[in-house]
């Protein structure tokens, strides 16, 4: 039995419902378990201590940090430049917060395991998506490598929200293929509570309900209301997100000053392609190589493009979901400019994995061994602390 309009089972169907899902549960508990050793393994070779949990803690780790501990500041320092942590999202740090007044922990054990939770939550909502709705049989084996070799995927196990609001994400893919949008605009507010660029993926769902109503001709009134009830319930919160800054601040644009002196604007695509290029020749050997691997994800982005044409995938909401997430967040990137650091916002496309896991034989294993290369390389310019 379910509760009347959720996916929540109630009495005894949690045992028949962890049953119908253990294969999935074991298959993600046993893949986040190697993932973690393979990080810590490479942190050593990297000459870095992983059980100094610290070590996991980069750059705008310690803003949530801050949030966690003593809530937004917005400092000015003039008329142009203000300073302070109004540029990060609540939820994060929000749940460390939880996490350290239920386990009496310190911030750095409270964000590593709210990471490991997550990251393991990514793998299985990934799992049950890709045994539930997919017709290749061997599609819920091979996503999971593609996911975990994802440009950017050390930033699942790092003190960042990027598996939290992964996981978010995929819950609310989940429930709009069981057809539940409420509940999806509801994980979805929760994604936009996470992360600033999550409110992107209010409008991949959009587009999906678009190309529905013009594919499968269905009414407009439940066009209507499947927007509302899963984009629009979604970008309200990040609405959420500016009150509770205003609340802490007393300035409604609190979040736009702070971030305002990042430089972050508005750029032509093929002028940030350019500018990638360019950089491939710096002899600032650091420079160079995220210029390459930026290139490298631009052929990926045309690789799974070409995929999605050539089998026909826009027929299915699964992959419509999967490719525009992807193609939205790198459209999103390279308009913002090589000022943006890339590694991960390149993450949050990785729900394209439902798509490359497709790729057959040779390709999925190139596409694999290749990822596996940018982990190693990104784990270690992380670890440094080298890439932002």
């Amino acid at each position: 039995m379910k509760l009347p309009g959720t996916l929540l089972p109630c009495g005894n169907s949690v045992v028949s419902l962890l049953h119908a899902n253990k294969r999935n549960m074991e298959y993600a508990a046993l893949a986040v378990c190697v993932f973690y050793l393979l990080v810590f393994f490479l942190y050593y070779s990297f000459g870095y201590t992983p059980f100094l949990l610290k070590n996991f803690c980069r750059w705008d780790s310690f803003l949530y940090q801050s949030i966690a501990e003593s809530g937004y500041e917005f400092i000015p320092v003039n008329e142009v430049i203000y300073n302070g942590n109004c540029g990060w999202f609540p939820l994060y740090p929000f749940l460390i917060f939880l996490f350290r007044t239920i386990f009496h922990a310190g911030y750095y054990f409270s964000a590593f395991l709210l990471s490991f939770l997550c990251s393991y939550g990514l793998l299985f909502m990934q799992l049950k998506i890709a045994s539930e709705f997919s017709d290749d049989k061997a599609h819920a084996v091979k996503i999971v490598p593609v996911s975990l070799t994802f440009v950017g995927s050390i930033y699942l196990a790092a003190a960042f929200p990027m598996s939290l609001c992964l996981f978010l994400l995929h819950a609310a893919i989940y429930c709009v293929l069981k057809e539940k949008y409420v509940l999806s605009g509801s994980f979805l507010f929760a994604a936009c509570t996470a992360y600033s660029t999550a409110f992107l993926f209010c409008g991949v769902f959009g587009i999906c309900f678009f190309i529905e109503l013009i594919q499968k001709k269905i009414h407009f009134r439940t066009f209507l209301l499947r927007i509302l009830e899963v984009p629009v319930l979604g970008f309200s919160g990040w609405g959420l997100v500016q009150f509770i800054i205003f609340c802490f601040t007393g300035n409604m644009q609190a979040f736009f000053l702070t971030q305002k002196k990042y430089g972050h604007g508005i750029h032509s695509p093929l002028k940030t392609l350019s500018s990638l290029i360019g950089e491939l020749k710096s002899e600032d050997i650091v420079l160079s190589q995220q210029s390459f691997f930026s290139l490298l994800f631009f052929i990926l982005v045309v690789f799974t493009t070409c995929v999605v044409i050539r089998k026909h995938l826009l027929g299915k909401r699964l992959y419509v979901l999967s490719y525009f997430s992807m193609l939205i967040v790198y459209l999103f990137l390279l308009i913002m400019g090589t000022g943006v650091s890339p590694w991960r916002q390149y993450l949050l496309c990785n729900s394209g994995a439902f798509i490359l896991a497709l790729a057959p034989g040779k390709r999925y294993s190139v596409l694999v061994l290749c990822g596996g290369y940018v982990f190693i390389i990104l784990t270690k310019l992380f670890a440094a602390g080298i890439i932002v």
